[in-house]
């Protein structure tokens, strides 16, 4: 068998079943259409949806990996990425309210 091409790959549970897709399959097709109806080509909307993911896929790898707490006060969050990788004595709090906000706190002990 070939290698896919694309993007978008339904699975297929038997011989004359519908295809099925994933929800990322779902959002990416979406994607791709909103590009179109914009005017990109399906080539350029493509890539501009492999980049949208790739860029996805990173910011949930920084949530899940560097996230330890979040807290809310009101309108804003409070986000604690755990210490610094080359200072451990101090966190980096995100305030994230109608402004970001970066601060260097000292660690706090989970």
């Amino acid at each position: 068998m070939g290698e896919k091409k694309g993007i978008v790959h339904p699975i297929r549970h038997g011989e004359g079943q519908n295809k099925r897709y994933s929800y990322r399959d779902i959002v990416t097709i979406s994607f791709v259409k909103s590009m179109i109806d914009q005017g990109y080509t399906l080539a350029k909307a493509e890539q501009e949806a492999a980049n949208h993911f790739t860029f996805a896929e990173a910011l949930r790898m920084l949530v899940k990996e560097r996230v330890h707490t979040v807290e809310q006060t009101g309108h804003t969050l409070k986000l604690n990425f755990g210490e610094l990788d080359n200072d451990p004595g101090f966190d980096v709090i995100a305030e994230v309210g109608d402004q970001v906000r970066l601060n260097r706190v000292p660690h706090q002990a989970q």
